[in-house]
């Protein structure tokens, strides 16, 4: 729905509208448009970015040591 611009499922869609004439246009018209929606779609929410995910996996990674750290600090282990 956010991909689309719509607020709930019987929303029109506001973003990538298909354009009037797109039900009777040849089916080779129509695969290209939707070879465009789709790759949009999965580029968008689909497929990860790989700096991104190794970005976020880091900063769990940071996130897991501080607190490590805070509880190795807090505790004396005997």
């Amino acid at each position: 729905m956010e991909f689309l611009g719509m607020n709930d499922l019987d929303d029109n869609p506001s973003k990538l509208k298909p354009s009037s004439g797109i039900f009777h246009s040849p089916n080779g018209r129509k695969k290209i448009y939707f070879d465009e929606v789709i790759g949009s779609f999965t580029g968008a929410f689909v497929m990860a970015h790989p700096d991104r995910d190794t970005i976020q996996q880091n900063q769990e990674l940071q996130q897991r040591s501080l607190q490590v750290a805070t509880i190795d600090h807090d505790h004396y282990y005997y």
